[in-house]
């Protein structure tokens, strides 16, 4: 029993000592981690930034330019901002009338009375049903207005795009 014993004790000690013999990795700032975490993806920057790396191989460190435009490109344009806010209120909208509707339809929005008579209890539940069926006309409304601001923008967006950058791209590709 004592001879197996001694080659677990010199097999936990060769384990121990190898944990030991392994340098600990460099200590890094936050900073250093965040930059190399949140660092910008080139091949999804942009269609331009999609060719270099295919054309250059070997300037993989480097990161990609996008393409000149005429506009200048850190102002967002008027539709865009106008429409992306409308898709924001149409959202807003739409999930605070579907809430209404749900709490409304679930009677836990009633108003509370404490006689209890049947006349008042289908007057209730006929009221409830009322603001049930305008809560919910009110929700498909501001999900309709969020619809089309968002298909707006977004089809702009692809006109914008394959004017732009794909345009450049296919041209030096070709």
């Amino acid at each position: 029993a004592a001879a197996s014993s001694q080659p677990q004790q010199q097999q936990q000690q060769q384990q121990q000592n190898s944990l030991r013999s392994h340098p600990s990795p460099p200590k890094r700032t936050i900073s250093e981690i965040g930059r190399q975490m949140y660092r910008p993806f080139p091949s999804r920057s942009s269609s331009m930034g999609s060719y270099k790396q295919v054309r250059e191989p070997t300037s993989s460190a480097s990161l990609p330019t996008p393409p000149t435009t005429t506009s200048s490109p850190t102002i967002a344009p008027t539709w865009k901002l106008v429409g992306g806010t409308l898709k924001l209120l149409g959202l807003m909208g739409f999930w605070a009338c579907d809430n209404i509707a749900f709490l409304t339809g679930s009677g836990f929005l009633d108003p509370v009375s404490l006689t209890t008579s049947s006349s008042s209890s289908s007057s209730t539940k006929e009221t409830r049903m009322t603001r049930k069926a305008k809560a919910s006309a009110w929700g498909a409304r501001f999900y309709f207005v969020a619809s089309i601001a968002g298909l707006v923008v977004n089809f702009k967006e692809i006109l914008k795009h394959r004017s732009g950058g794909l345009r450049i791209a296919q041209s030096e590709l070709s």
